[in-house]
């Protein structure tokens, strides 16, 4: 039971976006400080009480651990959501009923493939009367053009016979497109998503109802994730740069910045990037929550276990370190990446020992006694 638990929990927190994930560390931080005054008797008892306080000796209690800065790739995090690749709306081209929707909403297409089929009437007598003429229209050029070799028909007769042929050629090529486009057909490989018309619908060119398309399909690979950069990390972004991508219940992806928005947001004065992420199966569905990390800058930063990060009296974040004689000093720090292996933060010096136990039973300005502290080694 304990195990499922665990499992149940370790699940829960994975799904977990990084600013919440840090929240939830920073919560188990204010439990801990709160839960000092009830562990620890306040200045305000007796005399008693606080000569007990002074007496005794926390330093048993407390682990540390050092710690040397280390290269680290800041990235930043920002959320978004996916996208496909394109969106169509299919609109008919030629006017007619509805006679048949080949393929079911729902179904991946291959380009080409017949999506709706209009009644096509009487376009195809129309198109072999228009062959019909072409052929009388080129006896009629022939016969001209050997007569006016011989001198027995005039130029401009001559020039008639070409412009009629030129003519049906043309009425011929209209009245071929114009039973084309009775079956309207998937332009590109995707998911025939919607349709928005029913067998025996009436449809005019360009316009359908409300919707103003028959079909709708989407290509979904790729797949795009879109989200706003803040105005002071845009010089900081490589077009073309890989990055990572999370999404809840999907294992950790890599995808490539392919679009940087020029102009900021009016409203937020953010900019929008695309993120493109390789979608082959069509897995991955549209309009998912994503997290994608863009690289940033090289910057020195400590790599420290989550559960070490503490709160000052006045709710900053911060670890607590212990200096060569055994001084407690709390250092604010800035969180820059959350990985598996821990929090990547900045703001420390480049070597330091980091307090990884007790920290909530002991404070800044605090002096330990070193020969007692458990000494635990380095953090990689």
């Amino acid at each position: 039971m304990k195990s499922l638990r665990k499992k149940s929990l370790r699940k829960w927190y994975a799904g977990l976006n990084r600013p919440t994930r840090l929240a939830v560390w920073i919560l188990v931080g204010i439990t801990l400080w709160m839960a000092t005054g009830f562990i620890l008797p306040s200045e305000d008892h007796s005399d008693e009480n606080t000569a007990l306080r002074d007496e005794r000796d926390v330093s048993a209690g407390i682990a540390i651990r050092q710690s040397v800065a280390q290269p680290h790739n800041r990235t930043i995090a920002l959320n978004g959501v996916t996208e496909p690749n394109r969106v169509v709306g299919l609109k008919a081209q030629t006017a007619g009923p509805i006679a048949a929707f080949p393929l079911k909403e729902g179904t991946q297409v291959k380009k080409g493939d017949v999506l709706v089929e209009i009644d096509p009437q009487n376009r195809p007598e129309q198109l072999r009367r228009a062959e019909a003429l072409v052929s009388q229209r080129e006896i009629e050029y022939k016969a001209s053009q050997r007569l006016a070799t011989q001198g027995f028909t005039t130029e401009v007769r001559f020039a008639e016979t070409k412009t009629q042929l030129e003519d049906a050629r043309r009425e011929l090529k209209q009245a071929q497109i114009d039973l084309r486009n009775t079956r309207i057909r998937a332009p590109f490989d995707g998911v025939l998503e919607r349709l928005n018309a029913e067998v025996g619908d009436f449809v005019g060119v360009g316009v359908f109802g409300g919707e103003g398309a028959i079909a709708q399909v989407v290509e979904p690979n790729p797949l795009i994730i879109a989200a706003s950069v803040p105005q002071s990390d845009l010089p900081l972004i490589q077009r073309d740069g890989v990055v990572a991508i999370r999404i809840p219940n999907i294992e950790l992806l890599e995808g490539r910045i392919r679009y940087l928005a020029s102009v900021a947001d009016a409203a937020s004065r953010s900019f929008r990037v695309e993120v493109e992420l390789p979608n082959p199966d069509y897995a991955i569905p549209s309009g998912l929550t994503a997290e994608v990390r863009l690289p940033l800058e090289t910057v020195q930063a400590h790599l420290v276990p989550p559960s070490i990060i503490a709160l000052d009296d006045k709710g900053g974040v911060g670890v607590k370190t212990v200096d060569d004689v055994g001084g407690v000093h709390f250092n604010p720090v800035a969180v820059l990446d959350e990985t598996g292996e821990g929090l990547w933060v900045a703001g420390l010096p480049e070597q330091v020992w980091l307090v990884t136990q007790g920290q909530a039973f002991i404070s800044d300005g605090q002096t330990l006694d070193l020969q007692k502290v458990k000494r635990e080694g380095e953090i990689p």
